[in-house]
């Protein structure tokens, strides 16, 4: 988790950086996927759903009379827009 200070610093330079478009979304998958790792992985319980009809990848936990549902790369795309809620270290 501690990683995530570092990838909160350096994800906009280098995402405005990128050569095109095909590297950006390389970029976002990257990045969404490490996130959902860190929180799946630190934070028992958790597993990933990707049913189509769901607004993307998620990382769900049951929380027995409902679930928590996390969207990583939807967290990193507003980061990279500029509108952040949270920095990933602030999410975790």
């Amino acid at each position: 988790p501690e990683n995530l200070k570092v990838l909160d610093q350096l994800m906009r330079p280098s995402y405005e950086a990128a050569p095109d478009e095909e590297a950006r979304n390389g970029m976002v998958a990257l990045w969404g996927s490490y996130l959902g790792e860190i929180l799946r992985e630190e934070l028992a319980g958790a597993r990933w759903d990707f049913e189509p009809d769901k607004p993307g990848p998620a990382l769900v936990w049951d929380m027995g009379v409902g679930e928590l549902r996390v969207l990583p790369y939807k967290h990193i795309l507003q980061i990279l827009s500029g509108r952040p809620t949270q920095s990933l270290y602030e999410l975790w």
